[in-house]
């Protein structure tokens, strides 16, 4: 497991090119990334080349990516499309992507986006947009909340899942999506792990981790299922910021064998979580 070799430091290599001590949090079974204070996080996220702030293909990279993003869609509506019925919240939603896909087939659908740029883009796609979800209506209930790849930047973790859980309707299910810690690819590259991602990316979950933190906020574990294509984009960025000749070809050959360990163990390199709403006796 990779939390043998912690505490180790990450480089950010997307924006600052600083390093980041990460270190094992032994009661909450998981990494954090620990930032010197005065640390202003919103000046790491200045970038063009921030994905999920990506609103322009300008390279082959890009391409593939929309690509890839545009196959996921489906299989992600797939765990929201049984709460048809119901409003659905995308809290985090970049530039509304997954939003969008889901307007377009007539599911209600509400935006929490905290990032200037994506709130604008979102607004501009016609979506419903809240800018936290303090402004969001206090008398809406969700019968599904989904968090892509936004669990792992936010500074209060417990407290937003609250938060959360307090807009739910009885039954309705919290969708976790969080880079997995323990994965063979995050084995495979350690501190150069790409989907460290730090000082984004402050918390690094592993499965009983992430349970362990949203069960005891009134949630009941019910699934996992892995992001099949993560693997090979984190793979190949990891050889790329390593300087690696043809990182491209390594990323997609280190993505098949990790993917094929996964499916004998179930760490994948990215996976969902589906979780229910507690009910209450």
């Amino acid at each position: 497991m990779i939390k043998k070799e912690l505490p180790f430091k990450a480089k950010d290599h997307l924006v600052s090119k600083e390093t980041f001590q990460i270190k094992w949090n032994e009661k909450g079974n998981y990494a954090e990334t620990s930032l010197p204070n005065g640390t202003v996080l919103s000046r790491y996220y200045e970038t063009e080349d921030y994905n999920s702030h990506k609103t322009e293909t300008k390279s082959i990279l890009d391409l593939l990516y929309k690509t890839v993003q545009k196959s996921m869609l489906y299989y992600k509506a797939g765990f929201v499309r049984p709460q048809i019925k119901g409003n659905v919240l995308d809290f985090g939603g970049g530039v509304g992507v997954f939003a969008a896909y889901l307007a377009h087939r007539k599911f209600e659908i509400t935006v929490v986006e905290p990032s200037k740029k994506g709130h604008e883009v979102c607004t501009k796609k016609g979506l419903n947009t809240y800018l936290s979800v303090a402004d969001l209506p206090k008398t809406k209930r969700y019968s599904a909340i989904t968090m892509w790849h936004v669990l792992e930047h936010l500074t209060s973790p417990e407290k937003t899942l609250q938060e959360l859980h307090a807009l739910m309707e009885a039954d309705a299910l919290l969708i976790v999506a969080v880079p997995n810690f323990n994965s063979h690819d995050a084995r495979h590259y350690a501190s150069e792990w790409a989907a460290l991602d730090v000082p984004r990316h402050l918390w690094h979950f592993t499965h009983k981790g992430l349970t362990d933190l949203v069960e005891p906020l009134g949630f009941v574990f019910k699934a996992q299922k892995p992001l099949w294509f993560d693997v090979f984009y984190i793979s190949y960025l990891s050889e790329k910021n390593t300087n690696k000749k043809l990182s491209f070809l390594r990323g997609l050959l280190v993505g098949a064998i990790c993917t094929f360990k996964a499916l004998f163990d179930g760490e994948h390199s990215s996976n969902i979580y589906i979780f229910k709403k507690k009910a209450i006796h």
